[in-house]
């Protein structure tokens, strides 16, 4: 019986490291299934995030168009901002010129003018002189005329006198 109660205690012992064992295998297997849901729930989110790439590369492809699209057309208006700007300077620079050689004509035209404006003022100084000098020899000349009409009058009386007087003497030797 002995050998019996050994046997049985080792059966126990067994069973007690069967128990042991059966205690980890289910413990790891518990674990193996919360990671074969973890495993279930990553495929999950990986299916999702699949289709989320496949939508967002979708999007990115369609943005990508788009942005292809508004880069040439913004491109296209910018050549044809600068086309336009750079006529508009090439006019402005045209006008500028012009601008600048209608003044420095003017200018020159002004030089002129100023020069002749100066003999002009130089030749109207000499004419105001002459005048000035013309209307003193008129003021002379007419004191001469005045002189000379009192003269001729005095003449005149003298001669009418001498007339008389000789005619008086005519008469008074016709007389005697």
């Amino acid at each position: 019986m002995e050998n019996l109660t050994v046997n049985y205690e080792q059966i126990e012992q067994e069973l007690q490291e069967l128990r042991n064992h059966f205690s980890s295998a289910d413990l790891v297997l518990r674990d193996l299934q919360d990671i074969q849901i973890e495993f279930e729930h990553i495929a999950e989110i990986y299916k999702k995030l699949k289709e989320d790439v496949k939508k967002y590369e979708s999007e990115f492809s369609r943005f990508n168009l788009e942005s292809n699209g508004l880069i040439k057309l913004f491109q296209q208006s910018q050549e044809r901002f600068e086309q336009h700007f750079t006529k508009l300077r090439d006019a402005n620079q045209i006008k500028l010129d012009g601008l600048k050689s209608q003044l420095l004509e003017y200018q020159n035209s002004l030089s002129i003018h100023n020069s002749d404006i100066q003999v002009l003022q130089s030749s109207m100084r000499l004419v105001e002189k002459s005048c000035h000098d013309i209307d003193q020899q008129t003021s002379a000349t007419q004191q001469a005329c005045r002189d000379l009409k009192k003269q001729i009058i005095i003449m005149r009386y003298a001669l009418i006198f001498l007339v008389v007087f000789l005619l008086l003497l005519v008469a008074w030797v016709g007389r005697n």
